[in-house]
């Protein structure tokens, strides 16, 4: 911990390990399938709370695995989840639905999510499309694929205040 109560570690892509305080907070967990990494799902140390921008492959592939270890509650936009709790065999119950600007207070964070815009510069139908074709991820089941289109619909950005007033944006 620094003097502002907060570690961070960066995994892979957008996935990073927040601690704040006694809470845990991993974002966009895709671990595994990252390039130029040898890192998986178990180089995480400490889950509370997921929290997902979005669902594209590149930031939910490790989402099972890290429900299975931690039992975390999972915070997402509120048409994601349903599609997540099928693919993933989540618990509904550890799913928030999150609308942008509701404010919700853990224990020792307050968790705001705000809304955001996935970028894709109308590609993303040609990349689904590619996807569907690699043989690198022709395995994963088609649920998780079809979110794919979801993923750039809907997109939230996240707004970490530690007691002490510290926030990181995400």
């Amino acid at each position: 911990m620094n003097r502002y109560g907060v570690k961070i570690k960066w995994n892979t892509i957008a996935c990073f390990e927040i601690r704040i305080g006694n809470t845990s907070i991993v974002t966009d967990p895709c671990i595994g399938i990252s390039p130029g990494t040898d890192a998986t799902y178990e180089t995480v140390e400490a889950c509370d709370i997921i929290t997902l921008s979005h669902v594209h492959y590149d930031h939910i592939t490790d989402i099972p695995a890290l429900a299975k270890k931690f039992d975390p509650l999972i915070l997402m936009g509120e048409l994601s989840a349903t599609p997540m709790i099928e693919w993933a065999d989540l618990n509904p119950v550890k799913v928030y639905p999150v609308l942008p600007n509701l404010d919700l207070q853990f224990e020792d964070v307050a968790i705001r999510p705000l809304f955001g815009r996935h970028v894709d510069q109308n590609r993303t139908n040609s990349q689904y499309l590619e996807l569907r074709k690699n043989p690198k991820y022709a395995s994963y089941d088609p649920k998780m694929m079809d979110m794919f289109v979801l993923g750039s619909t809907e997109y939230r950005n996240y707004l970490f205040t530690a007691e002490n007033g510290t926030k990181i944006l995400i």
